[in-house]
């Protein structure tokens, strides 16, 4: 019974991720002296959100608990101030809230919370990329249809 429930949880998760993937190999054209730094940021998220992912397939509550909390500190370390969206704090506040919850869940051994937040993070991910890039955020977008 555990492993449909983390299925029914996983998958839709692994198809938040290929979407955070796509988006996050997207260069954002605007910023060009910070591009580099950036770029390698993103790619340390990708990375600690994969492995993330990972965790929750294998339900490795200490691999989930140690890749959220580097999502959450790398977005506290990163110097953003170049990206020109004014909204960009907001997501970073929802992408590092969204790790914490994650980390937390993981702490407490709550495989379906832990996969719900990092949903949430995913989400943040897209949304943000979507808004850096000039589009509507996918809560809009959705509203729309």
């Amino acid at each position: 019974m555990m492993y449909r429930t983390g299925l029914k949880i996983v998958a839709p998760v692994a198809v938040l991720v290929a979407m955070c993937v796509y988006l996050g190999v997207q260069p954002v054209a605007a910023v060009n002296e910070t591009q580099d730094g950036q770029d390698s940021l993103m790619q340390q998220k990708l990375t600690h959100a994969q492995s993330l992912l990972e965790g929750l397939a294998l339900e490795d509550y200490s691999s989930i608990a140690e890749h959220a909390r580097a999502l959450h500190q790398i977005s506290v370390e990163a110097d953003w101030a170049g990206i020109p969206n004014r909204d960009y704090s907001q997501y970073g506040d929802k992408f590092r809230d969204a790790a914490s919850k994650t980390e937390k869940a993981a702490e407490e051994g709550n495989l379906d919370s832990a996969a719900w937040q990092y949903m949430q993070l995913v989400v943040t991910c897209v949304e943000c990329h979507k808004a850096v890039r000039g589009q509507a955020p996918a809560e809009v977008a959705v509203l729309q249809h």
